[in-house]
């Protein structure tokens, strides 16, 4: 009976020892089962030179190159690509890749900010997103007074670069082409006292050499007369009221007849915008123009 006792003992124990491991075991695959769960893909934006790669604050109208890099977690391929700004599908594209990398040119609009949102899902799901939010400058520099001549102004120069608030003479301006934006001519005809820029291709009015004919780098600076009064200009204190008015009309290449009050929109070469008011007039082709400036640094 002790016997019997015994390996009923014996049994019971063995099989304690057996449940013991099988549920430790079990646990373990469990455990193993849990560490194995696979990351998500993840994504990068190209650093190099030229690149926008971090949030930054911009012109309304310039065009940043913005390229980013999906990368699967090494078994998952990447299946979606998505791009957003604020909130809006700009490109939702299917993938079937390990990596993929795509460029892209993006204008800055009127919006105060964009939110520019990149999105790379897995095959199972999981995602890697990340953003670049651009915020619209609308600072602007204020120049009060410039004052440039007519062709044949012996006294003041007549070429103006806005980047510099700087106003050249003819022989001066050729040797700093690409500075200028605009300069002053006066014909008889309908121009009479008018503004353009080396690039708007006005012909038989500078002699010489040094001719804007000549310049090798000819900046287009376009004009729009606008509805604005003279107190409307005085009032503008950011570039909110030049954006909208520029680019609802058709610009021209020449700001023509100038008159005392007037007030014209203007777009460089360069990408600034800005207001022109015109505060004096001189005619004929000694004579001079003389403007305020309001622009967008």
């Amino acid at each position: 009976m002790r016997i019997i006792m015994k390996k009923s003992m014996k049994v019971i124990m063995t099989l304690m020892i057996f449940v013991a491991l099988t549920t430790m075991l079990t646990f373990s695959c469990k455990k193993d089962k849990k560490e194995e769960v696979k990351p998500n893909p993840t994504i990068s934006f190209n650093t190099d030179a030229g690149y926008t790669f971090a949030s930054l604050t911009t012109h309304y109208g310039d065009t940043l190159k913005v390229g980013v890099k999906g990368k699967s977690n090494g078994s998952d391929n990447l299946t979606k690509f998505k791009l957003t700004a604020n909130g809006q599908t700009m490109l939702d594209t299917t993938i079937n890749t390990a990596e993929y990398n795509a460029n892209f040119l993006i204008t800055k609009g009127l919006s105060d900010k964009e939110s520019w949102v990149f999105t790379f899902t897995d095959a199972t799901g999981k995602s890697a997103k990340d953003s670049i939010v651009m915020t619209r400058t609308r600072e602007i520099n204020t120049f009060a007074s410039v004052i440039i001549g007519a062709q044949n102004n012996a006294t003041v120069g007549g070429f103006y670069s806005t980047s510099n608030n700087t106003v050249y003479t003819l022989d001066d301006a050729f040797n700093n082409q690409a500075l200028i934006d605009i300069f002053c001519f006066y014909e008889s005809n309908n121009n009479k006292t008018a503004l353009a820029s080396p690039g708007a291709g006005i012909t038989n009015v500078f002699i010489g050499a040094h001719d804007p004919m000549n310049y090798t780098a000819k900046n287009t600076t376009m004009y729009v007369k606008t509805t604005l009064t003279a107190a409307d200009f005085d009032a503008v204190a950011n570039d909110d009221a030049i954006i909208p008015t520029y680019i609802a009309a058709s610009p021209s290449r020449k700001a023509k007849n100038l008159v005392i009050g007037d007030v014209y929109c203007f777009l460089t070469q360069r990408g600034n915008m800005g207001l022109l008011k015109v505060t004096a007039v001189t005619p004929n082709a000694d004579g001079s123009a003389e403007f305020a400036i309001k622009i967008q640094k």
